[in-house]
């Protein structure tokens, strides 16, 4: 009889904010974002894949499939082959146990671009980079031999399995408070005409990660705090004036809590929260809504809050009244949760920062990027990242018209930032072309 490789009977729990991702995926809202590293010279699709089998020794977490229990998901090991592919489609397509074997992620290429997609049950944009960088710093390895190239500290696969496969969720929830449920109120959601089926419009600003540090730093605000008020003004400007509901703006922004909580954690470790503004009641000057939003951020952003946050996310999966339910029923649930919360917020914004490299792997990356898929509540999200001197601000859309995005970088422009424009449906054009 043929003995089990100890491997086989690997099996991991959801973490906290994964379980729900299986139950809302579908063509339409396939919960998938796409980081991806733009480097100096075309990509070797040989030598890509190599990098990729390679990357998934070194990083088991990634090394998993999605398996269905009678009451929970769950990820069992892959013993599959990870196949890298060239780009030839819309970004951030729905990634199920039918495609990619089985794998919760792909690895694509064009021309001088690697494109990291990954199912949001995996891991988030941050545990996303770790792998990816990883995998960029492989690639250069075989790719420039006679280089010398020194991997980025946190991407080293010798961090500790059980670390990397932390549930942090669990492991901080004790900190919070008994947290009541949270209030709840629908937000205004920018209307269009939709896009044919699964397809997504992609339309990037491109522009100088110091002078919007700069800019930021001269109204006395944070980047973020920022985009969050240009994005208010930029929606009621292109689409809420024309319609005058009553409800607020707001705009979600997933928090990566490894900047709050000590932990190593390769799965999802993030919270939301939220930055709204009333317009119908009042019209706010922009320097309005960029008080408003820093003091927003300010008081989301407290300890106590996200930990209360946590907390309650934790308790209610916990809940015995739940627990026992069958998975097909929990996933009926979930839904409903989840899409109520989507129409607490107009749009996302998800600023994953600035992402280092050592700089003899810097020299031959031109930039990076991130994309968030759409949902049928939210037909708008957008992200932000830079590397170097070069931050790229992202829109995805499910919507024909893309004036807000147009309005968000004219917006810039105006004050003093040059900004290049690229989509998938356009080659880039400078910013007078706006």
């Amino acid at each position: 009889m043929k003995i089990k490789r100890e491997e086989e009977y690997y099996w991991q729990r959801l973490d906290n904010a994964a379980k729900i991702f299986p139950a809302i995926s579908n063509r339409f809202s396939p919960s998938v974002f796409r980081l991806t590293v733009k480097l100096t010279s075309a990509v070797d699709g040989d030598i890509l894949q190599r990098a990729t089998e390679q990357a998934l020794k070194d990083m088991p977490s990634f090394n998993v499939k999605l398996r269905r229990g009678l009451f929970w998901y769950y990820f069992e090991k892959n013993f599959a082959v990870p196949v890298v592919k060239e780009d030839n489609a819309f970004p951030c397509r729905r990634i199920d146990k039918f495609s990619d074997n089985g794998f919760l992620f792909r690895v694509l290429y064009f021309e001088k671009k690697i494109n990291l997609e990954v199912f949001h049950v995996l891991t988030d944009g941050t545990g996303a980079s770790h792998f990816l960088r990883h995998l960029v710093y492989l690639y250069l390895q075989e790719a420039f031999p006679q280089e010398q190239f020194e991997e980025e500290t946190p991407s080293r696969p010798a961090d500790s399995p059980l670390a990397l496969d932390e549930d942090s969720f669990q492991k901080y929830q004790r900190l919070g408070d008994e947290a009541e449920k949270p209030p709840f109120s629908s937000a205004y959601h920018v209307e269009g005409v939709r896009v044919f089926g699964a397809e997504m419009k992609v339309v990037q600003g491109i522009f100088s990660a110091s002078q919007m540090v700069a800019l930021a730093k001269s109204k006395g605000v944070t980047v973020t705090a920022y985009f969050t008020a240009l994005l208010l003004e930029s929606i009621y400007q292109e689409s809420y004036r024309y319609h005058e509901k009553k409800q607020r703006v707001s705009v979600c922004i997933p928090v990566n809590l490894r900047n709050f909580y000590k932990t190593d954690t390769m799965r999802n470790f993030f919270s939301t929260i939220g930055v709204a503004a009333d317009f119908y009641n009042k019209e706010h000057t922009f320097d309005e809504l960029l008080e408003l939003a820093s003091h927003q951020l300010q008081e989301e952003l407290s300890a106590k809050m996200l930990a209360d946050k946590i907390r309650y996310n934790v308790q209610a999966e916990k809940n015995l009244a739940l627990r026992f339910v069958p998975l097909f029923f929990k996933n009926l649930g979930l839904k409903l949760i989840y899409q109520k919360g989507e129409k607490a917020h107009s749009i996302t914004l998800s600023n994953l920062g600035r992402m280092t490299f050592p700089k003899e792997i810097a020299a031959h990356i031109d930039r990076y990027e991130f994309l968030l898929s759409t949902t049928k509540s939210q037909g708008l999200k957008t992200t932000a990242v830079s590397t170097g001197d070069v931050m790229v601000y992202t829109f995805t859309s499910n919507l024909e018209e893309m004036q807000v995005a147009k309005r968000f970088f004219r917006m810039l422009v105006a004050e003093g930032i040059p900004v290049t424009i690229a989509s998938n449906e356009r080659e880039e054009k400078a910013d007078e072309n706006l």
